[in-house]
């Protein structure tokens, strides 16, 4: 715009469109980007995608590279002891969980006598149960 056509233009307007005027100038002012950052959208707007006539996507964003396998790394943490428990006792936490083996209780049998066939076995008194007891020839 030429100057002399601006100092009309502020010429008519009044005092209140004035002042609302500038209030908007100065908040456009502040909504104005540095140049990277309008590249930066202007790149990120280029990358667009198209929907073919079968309904594909054709993307043509060279960010999204697609699977890459995952490479292992080596371990780099290391233990200084900074976060040492003061109450740790190295002797209790080995016996814990070291308990003797328990000591087989000999288990008591008694001679019985078979119902049907005659025949005496020894059976463990737990197994036994009412009056005319079968070996396991008869039962099965």
């Amino acid at each position: 715009m030429n100057d002399d056509v601006l100092s009309t233009v502020l010429g008519m307007l009044t005092k209140e469109q004035k002042e609302e005027l500038a209030a908007k100038l100065i908040a456009d002012v502040g909504n104005l980007q540095p140049e990277d950052q309008k590249e930066q959208v202007i790149k990120l707007s280029s990358t667009t995608n198209t929907v073919n006539e079968d309904f594909t996507v054709t993307r043509s964003n060279s960010l999204n590279t697609g699977k890459q396998p995952v490479k292992g790394k080596s371990n780099t943490w290391f233990d200084d002891g900074e976060n040492k428990d003061p109450e740790y006792d190295p002797d209790k936490h080995a016996s814990m969980g070291r308990r003797p083996r328990p000591k087989k209780s000999r288990i008591e049998k008694v001679t019985k006598q078979c119902c049907v066939c005659n025949k005496s076995f020894e059976v463990a008194a737990s197994l036994i149960y009412g009056k005319f007891y079968r070996c396991d020839n008869c039962v099965g």
